[in-house]
């Protein structure tokens, strides 16, 4: 048996259950003239039985109990209960008696279920007062109205009994006792009660949790509208559902007024209709994208606004008229959504037949709700049982959904299998990466420290933290001299030798940026003893050299020291490491082994300003001021603009252009950095969607390494399939690429996706040939330093020579960067260099439609 079958059964079973509670028996007697014979009942076999039939009726009289012991006849009426009195030609507004003689034997304890009158009432019987709502008047300013269902229970003796019921009404558009009034045993009242109460509970409960279901689906799939307009579906009914009935949501607010308690009830049933419109019309949006049924869908919705809006701020008695426009309302909706569904069903749209049946249990309900409220029928409310065949069924309908949808994935998990093996397990590789890259988050790799990462974190958690910024000298030079892998051997060397100079367990060290290390102190230090301990770390960690084969490398640091204890003012960890890497600069700058910070240097000014671009670089990524400048790239074959990089800029409040060298260190160093990455992803790619041309985006190791960058740029690009194909990555190289792994997988993702990527700067810093080599890359860019003196250098001549071969024997294309005039635009093409990139081309500019031909490549002498 399907599960489709099941449910629907299952369905059929739960309303099944649910009609039978305020069921009787058919045999129940019916009370004639104001009188009910009982006689023939047995409570013990039979159970409870509604004081339905003709009721003795005195209109506009106020009548106690004792008026009818005096044998004096008192002209009447004989009206039908449970229903209302304007049915019987009396007015809304006004009070009356009524009068039930009951001819019962039973003796012993009865009890009676009274639910609502219109709208408050007193109620004897044998002329004891055992039940009231509200406060029953003759004049309209003393009334008061109520509804709280009630449960009373009276001695009987076996004789007569005698109900007396005064009831006004001056706050509904229907007067009198609407509602079944009940009689039967204590254990059957209670069971009866207990019956209704817990089956309310048990659809307002189903109804909430199908609320925050949905609702939660929609928060993590926001195009996927009709989860929202389902969960606010089942919200709006599970508010109706406490509000009617036995009121267990309004019961439990004692100091909620009638009113207000009135405006929610018409409120919630009348809000389901729209919120059900735009639900049926979201889930089969193919079939309701035509102008007429969006212009029929607006007008409807429009009109259910206005008449929710009506009953939310007119007084009930004003609103409740609106039940027969509601009713026409609910007719108009009820056929338009039977069409949506019938077309969904001809199209054979997932769910539809399922849709339909759900539907047609919802509508028949509802209807009968309508009918029930206008005292057409003496049925009850079962729209929330309706609902809960339809949640049934669009639970189904969601499963059947995410079923078919993961039939799609495995179709075209197989398909991506068969045509290439490599990527078969690329899924869970992927998972098994970004679990270890999430675990050495907070650990550098190449030397196993804790990174900056956790230096933030623990320098926030220390009241006067000690924070060291050691920098290895002219490490650039050793790595130049001896290579990549030697330089990585010095690294975790000095690593291992500084963390023998610590002396004590409060001292901690960190792996900071390529050759940047820090110790964190957490004890009492003055500052003689920390300018001791930095002397200390400097003349120790130059005695002995790193040995390396048969090569002896000697290095020398330098240090900057911040002390929390003598900064003024409250201190934030930012202030402190901003510090220490001040008073480090100042050290570099004077040739100082170390120096400790102190208030009296004029480097304030520097951290002020660094603040000030910290605040500007936070206030323009807020208000949008963080934009992409477009450089255009020649193809030096051609002469044609084939792409263009993309350079971050930021716009001044006053409209100024600010280049990134003011912000971009400052950006790093106040953990802003990765937030210009994420705005020049998201703009380049939202730029450059509609165009043909190929684009560059820079991006930096720390970019790859942090979580939240790489999904982020792997999202976009997931969101923009098309553009992916166009997209460049430039890696930062000058930057220094310790963490392979990372920097391959994202490439490997990236290239999976149909992006390219370059690497940027080749030839300074801490580049080398071997990057190249272990790196899946498809351009080279040519670092302006080799590039701008081409026309004349023959050192940077020979290099780029060297590098153009090298990588055409790759079969990497080559950018020059830098190309400021034509000598050496010429001079790049004479060395086979692919594309040129600079002033001489292009400045980088805000748009790209001033653009036009550049100058020819070719040398005047060809």
């Amino acid at each position: 048996m399907t599960k489709t079958k099941i449910s629907m059964i299952s369905a059929l079973i739960v309303l099944s259950c649910l009609f039978p509670v305020f069921a009787f028996s058919a045999a129940s007697p019916k009370a004639v003239s104001g009188v009910l014979d009982l006689s023939e009942w047995d409570f013990l076999k039979n159970g409870v039985t509604p004081l339905d039939g003709k009721w003795e009726f005195y209109w506009k009289q106020m009548l106690p109990p004792s008026a009818f012991s005096q044998n004096i006849r008192i002209p009447h009426d004989n009206i039908p209960v449970p229903e209302s009195w304007t049915n019987s030609g009396f007015s809304p507004d006004g009070y009356a008696t009524y009068r039930l003689t009951l001819k019962c034997p039973y003796r012993g304890i009865l009890g009676l279920r009274i639910l609502d009158m219109a709208t408050s009432y007193n109620l004897w019987i044998n002329g004891t007062a055992i039940a009231k709502n509200g406060i029953v008047s003759d004049n309209k300013d003393l009334a008061r109205p109520e509804y709280r269902p009630r449960v009373v229970f009276f001695s009987h003796d076996g004789g007569p009994l005698e109900i007396t019921v005064q009831v006004s009404n001056y706050h509904h558009r229907k007067g009198g006792i609407w509602e079944s009034i009940i009689i039967g045993t204590p254990a059957a009242i209670h069971e009866l009660r207990e019956k209704s109460v817990n089956i309310e509970m048990f659809i307002i409960g189903a109804l909430l949790i199908m609320t925050f279901y949905h609702l939660g689906l929609f928060l993590f799939r926001k195009q996927d509208r009709y989860t929202l307009y389902f969960g606010l579906l089942c919200l709006t009914m599970a508010i109706r559902t406490g509000f009617i009935g036995n009121r267990l949501l309004s019961g439990m607010i004692p100091w909620l007024t009638w009113e207000t308690a009135g405006r929610i009830e018409f409120l919630s049933a009348y809000l389901c209709v729209p919120v059900f419109l735009m639900f049926i019309c979201s889930l089969f949006s193919s079939d309701t994208n035509s102008q007429q049924i969006i212009q029929s869908k607006r007008i409807l919705i429009t009109f259910g606004g206005a008449l929710c809006l009506a009953v939310a701020v007119l007084p009930v008695k004003i609103g409740s008229y609106s039940l027969n426009v509601f009713a026409v309302y609910f007719t108009i909706v009820t056929v338009f959504v039977i069409f949506i569904i019938s077309k969904a069903v001809r199209r054979k749209r997932d769910g539809s037949w399922l849709m339909l049946i759900g539907f047609l249990a919802l509508a028949g309900t509802a209807a009968n709700d309508i009918l029930y409220n206008n005292l057409i029928i003496n049925t009850g409310n079962y729209a929330p049982a309706g609902l809960f065949i339809f949640v049934l069924s669009q639970a189904n309908i969601i499963s059947l959904r995410f079923s078919r949808a993961f039939e799609k994935v495995e179709v075209l998990t197989t398909q991506l299998k068969s045509n290439n093996t490599q990527l078969k397990n690329l899924n869970t590789q992927l998972e098994q990466k970004n679990r270890e890259i999430t675990q050495r988050l907070f650990i550098d790799r190449l030397t196993g420290l804790p990174n900056r990462q956790s230096l933030f974190i623990d320098v926030g958690s220390i009241t006067n933290p000690i924070l060291l910024l050691i920098d290895i000298d002219s490490f650039k030079e050793i790595n130049d001299f001896y290579g990549n892998k030697i330089g990585d051997f010095v690294l975790k060397e000095a690593a291992a030798m500084i963390k023998t100079l610590l002396t004590s367990n409060s001292q901690s060290l960190y792996k900071l940026s390529v050759d940047e290390y820090a110790i964190l102190i957490n004890e009492e230090m003055d500052e003689r003893t920390a300018s001791q301990f930095a002397h200390y770390i400097c003349r120790e960690a130059g005695k002995n050299p790193i040995i390396h084969g048969s090569n002896e490398i000697y290095i020398r640091i330098t240090i900057g020291v911040a002390l929390g204890s003598i900064i003024k003012g409250q201190k934030s960890f930012e202030e402190i490491i901003v510090r220490a890497d001040m008073a480090l600069k100042r050290a570099k700058r004077f040739g100082k082994p170390y120096l400790i910070y102190d208030e009296s240097m004029q480097i304030i000014k520097e951290y002020e300003k660094n603040m000030l671009w910290a605040r500007k670089i936070k206030n323009a990524l807020e208000s949008g001021r963080i934009v992409p400048f477009y450089q255009p790239i020649a193809n030096n074959a051609t002469g044609v603009i084939e792409k263009f990089e993309c350079l971050v800029r930021l716009i001044d409040e006053d409209g100024g252009i600010i280049s990134p060298f003011h912000f971009l260190d400052v950006a790093r160093k106040s953990r802003l950095y990765p937030e210009l990455t994420k705005a020049m992803v998201c703009k380049s790619f939202a730029f450059f969607k509609n165009t043909r041309y190929e684009f560059s985006i820079n991006i930096s190791i720390d970019d790859i390494l942090d979580e939240d960058t790489r999904m982020f740029i792997f999202d976009t690009m997931s969101e923009n399939p098309k553009t992916c194909h166009r997209v460049v990555f430039e890696l930062l190289e000058s930057q220094g690429i310790e963490n392979y792994s990372e920097v391959t997988d994202f490439i490997t993702v990236v290239k999976s996706m149909g992006a390219k990527i370059a690497v940027d700067d080749f030839g300074s810093g801490y580049s080398n040939f071997e990057h190249i080599m272990k790196l899946n890359i498809d351009f080279i860019k040519i670092d302006a330093s080799l590039i701008k003196n081409i026309h004349f250098d023959k050192n940077s001549q020979a290099i780029v020579k060297t590098i153009s071969v090298f990588a055409r024997e790759l079969g990497l294309k080559t950018v020059a960067e830098f190309v400021h005039c034509k000598e050496v635009h010429d001079k790049g093409i004479e060395f086979g260099l692919d594309f040129s990139q600079g002033y001489y081309l292009g400045e980088p500019k805000a748009h790209i439609d001033h653009l036009v031909k550049p100058p020819s490549p070719f040398p005047e002498s060809i």
